[in-house]
């Protein structure tokens, strides 16, 4: 999933359900470039004030003046936005209360905390052989050691499985990446495949995908429109339709509110207690905590 999906549904379901509130727009009648600061429209609206932020695509552009449907810009990519050129009939937004710049700021911001709500990206490296002589690095971007399977000697396909920190290797984490020693497991120069722990990449554009560039699982990229909707949110006041509309969305998901909800923490509880969890017990499923079996001597 794209950046701009998840911006795009945050807009549409969440912050503008229905078209609630949604800004007063225009059209480009011509083509501009990143430096252009004539900004020619086609006259639906007639009444945009100097000083008034647009938004066209990404980008905010604040105006200077206006002569009928000629706008002069005082200053392209306005607010942390980027000039880019726009095509004939490119929408352009008067005043938008949700930036989509301020959006993707918000998206950054919620994926920037799955892995202190306990998510990593699982990662397999394929490249180390077996050694327990020599420290040997996690790949790049590498956070923690998950397990590790090492091919056994002899013509049969089989493998011993490391998982016990501190019994099967010894975690150097004050490198980047950290390094880990191998105390045992296998013989040297046995083939390994090495499961580790990322953390994820900020998407820098609308472009980025959140699942492929991120990191983030196709499972739980539906819903990052949700949390970033709660974010954008708190401390903003919503409107009575608004409350109504998203009340019915989260319905139709299976999730009952009350009457009475505060729409930031509702969503963003319901994303970290409901999906983000869900996300949680798919990695325990995959990555079981390791276990000790207990033998009496005689």
């Amino acid at each position: 999933m794209l950046a701009s999906e998840v911006i795009d549904r945050t807009l549409n379901e969440y912050l503008y359900p229905a078209g609630v509130d949604r800004p007063s727009f225009d059209k480009l009648s011509g083509n501009i470039d990143a430096a252009t600061l004539t900004i020619p429209l086609t006259g639906r609206l007639t009444n945009v004030p100097p000083d008034t932020v647009l938004e066209i695509g990404s980008e905010l552009i604040l105006t200077d003046s206006v002569a009928g449907v000629t706008v002069t810009a005082k200053e392209r990519g306005y607010l942390e936005s980027v000039a880019a050129t726009h095509s004939t009939g490119d929408i352009v937004t008067v005043d938008p209360r949700y930036p989509r710049v301020a959006i993707l700021n918000a998206l950054k911001g919620i994926i920037g905390m799955l892995r202190p709500w306990g998510l990593y990206v699982r990662a397999t490296d394929v490249t180390q052989a077996f050694t327990s002589r020599n420290v040997l690095p996690l790949p790049t971007g590498g956070r923690r050691l998950i397990s590790i399977a090492i091919r056994d000697q002899g013509s049969n396909e089989t493998y011993s499985v490391l998982n016990q920190q501190g019994v099967d290797w010894i975690f150097y984490p004050h490198f980047t990446p950290p390094k880990y020693h191998l105390r045992k497991g296998g013989s040297e120069g046995a083939a390994m495949t090495v499961i580790f722990e990322k953390d994820f990449t900020m998407p820098a554009t609308e472009a980025d995908d959140v699942t492929t560039v991120s990191g983030v699982p196709d499972t739980l990229a539906p819903f990052l429109s949700m949390a970033v909707a709660g974010q954008l949110l708190a401390g903003k006041e919503a409107t009575r339709v608004q409350i109504e509309a998203i009340r019915r969305l989260l319905a139709s998901q299976g999730v009952q509110v009350g009457a009475s909800m505060n729409l930031s923490q509702t969503l963003l509880g319901m994303f970290r207690t409901v999906y983000v969890m869900a996300e949680r017990r798919r990695l325990g499923d995959l990555d079981p905590p390791a276990t000790f079996e207990w033998i009496r001597s005689r």
